[in-house]
């Protein structure tokens, strides 16, 4: 039976189906629906944090090394002038930094900003060249 739904043609009926036209494959939902606390459990478990990082400087001080999305350039100047001094003080640095050119990070990371570590990703592909 085909029905004429929101303009748009559909081969299922409304009566066997909750929906009138049929979702596309990446938005159907998935079989097995799980509660927000499940999937966040399921997160933490699969993202784990490397060794080094229980020993890092920085550990609880997120917003310091990851500003507001507003901010004034003189507020991030500042803020990442604190962050590079705790960076300063740790003894986990050099892992850190490789973590965060390997995998892409924002925010300071391994005393570098993102623009520091793209610099030295560039001018370490240059000398490998």
């Amino acid at each position: 039976m085909r029905r004429r739904v929101g303009g748009y043609r559909s081969d299922v009926s409304s009566r066997n189906s909750p929906t009138a036209a049929p979702l596309p494959v990446g938005l159907r939902p998935t079989r097995s629906r799980v509660s927000p606390r499940v999937a966040l459990e399921r997160t933490r478990r699969r993202w784990r944090s490397p060794a080094w990082a229980e020993q890092a400087a920085c550990a609880g001080q997120t917003e310091l090394f990851f500003g507001p999305a507003i901010e004034t350039e003189r507020e991030r100047l500042d803020r990442e002038r604190r962050a590079l001094a705790v960076c300063a003080t740790c003894p986990v640095l050099a892992p850190c930094r490789e973590h965060a050119r390997q995998f892409r990070e924002s925010g300071i990371w391994g005393g570098e900003s993102e623009y520091q570590r793209r610099a030295a990703l560039r001018r370490a592909k240059q000398t490998s060249s």
